[in-house]
């Protein structure tokens, strides 16, 4: 007897909508940072000095440090990969 499983669109859509969030927050941030970056005579430690100084203005009276906004993709990116991996497992039969 065969057994068949039926995985759900709409897992895909979440779990390829948090790996894209995910990789826009580090886009943002290299964004944020390029300019010093490249002028810079080390360009890691710069970046990652730039990480824990700049801020990052999202909304008009609320800002936070590039930093959060890189561990927020970090998070984006293992969630996102999370439930794709478990929709490959699902799904096998």
């Amino acid at each position: 007897m065969k057994k068949v499983l039926r995985t759900q669109k709409s897992a895909h859509v979440l779990s390829l909508i948090l790996c894209l969030t995910g990789i826009a927050t580090y886009l943002i941030a290299l964004w944020k940072t390029w300019p010093q970056v490249t002028s810079a005579e080390n360009p890691f430690l710069t970046f990652l000095s730039l990480l824990w100084t700049e801020t990052f203005d999202f909304i008009p009276g609320f800002e936070f440090k590039l930093m959060y906004l890189i561990i927020v993709g970090d998070v984006m990116l293992i969630s996102g990969v999370i439930v794709w991996l478990s929709l490959i497992h699902i799904s096998e039969p």
